[in-house]
């Protein structure tokens, strides 16, 4: 079962939003990506993935998929990248004053 996410910073305006699960899929016989969309008959069955990372050095967002071989931010080239997911109860890359946390005021939904 999917999830949704949504972070905020306790001092300033990021955000994050998002599923925990990322965007599962496979490549088909031409190579063209077919997303496994939740609920699906077997969603784990992909074997590729995109997920939504964060850069803590330079606040960026990216999505990353698990086909590449490198993870590094592509304004900055850092490779202190984070999994929005991973996100809660660290410092804001954005302002570096405040700390991430659940946003109390988003709605959860379960897929």
């Amino acid at each position: 079962m999917a999830s949704s996410y949504s972070i905020i910073c306790s001092h300033c305006s990021f955000r994050a939003d998002g599923w925990d699960e990322g965007k599962p899929y496979n490549l088909d016989a031409k190579g063209k990506k077919v997303y496994g969309y939740h609920p699906s008959s077997d969603p784990f069955s992909c074997l590729y993935c995109i997920h939504r990372y964060t850069c803590l050095s330079c606040a960026r967002r990216m999505r990353y998929d698990t086909r590449k071989a490198t993870l590094n931010c592509p304004r900055c080239d850092s490779e202190d990248l984070c999994p929005d997911i991973q996100l809660f109860g660290k410092p804001c890359p954005k302002c570096k004053k405040g700390t991430l946390g659940r946003d109390p005021d988003a709605m959860q939904c379960i897929s």
